[in-house]
């Protein structure tokens, strides 16, 4: 399997195996929670590979990857998956959790993480308003 496009598929490919084993920061008080979908190539057929990826930031504003799944889809089923596998590997404190705004991001956040509020991320807000608008400026 050769993706085709991106580089953060190489830098993360195999990783997700030795992370989903590796025991989480003490505290994390915030998360950012991205789903990566890269186009990717296995023999003669191109299709998208998605991959679930969280980072945790500390209270000194530290950034690491704390998770990574492959093969995921942003269903709530795929998502209450892993955040409980961070959960059952130390996720704790966690006060806040950024994302796109995936209707099952949303809901296991406030299912599973009770003390955690979650905000969508700017990045994502202004590219769908500018989506809808940007015909007018051009």
């Amino acid at each position: 399997m050769v993706n085709q496009h991106s580089g953060i598929y190489q830098e993360t490919n195999g990783t997700g195996a030795l992370m989903s084993h590796r025991c989480l920061p003490p505290t994390l008080s915030k998360m950012n929670a991205i789903t990566v979908q890269n186009k990717c190539r296995h023999r003669t057929a191109l299709f998208d590979h998605k991959q679930l990826v969280a980072i945790g930031v500390d209270d000194t504003g530290h950034r690491e990857v704390v998770g990574v799944a492959e093969g995921m889809k942003e269903d709530k089923a795929s998502w209450e998956q892993f955040i409980r596998s961070m959960i059952e590997r130390g996720l704790r404190g966690v006060r806040l959790v950024v994302g796109d705004r995936c209707a099952g991001l949303v809901s296991t956040v406030n299912s599973m993480l009770p003390d955690a509020r979650y905000q969508r991320c700017m990045v994502h807000f202004m590219r769908n308003v500018l989506s809808k608008v940007s015909h007018v400026f051009v």
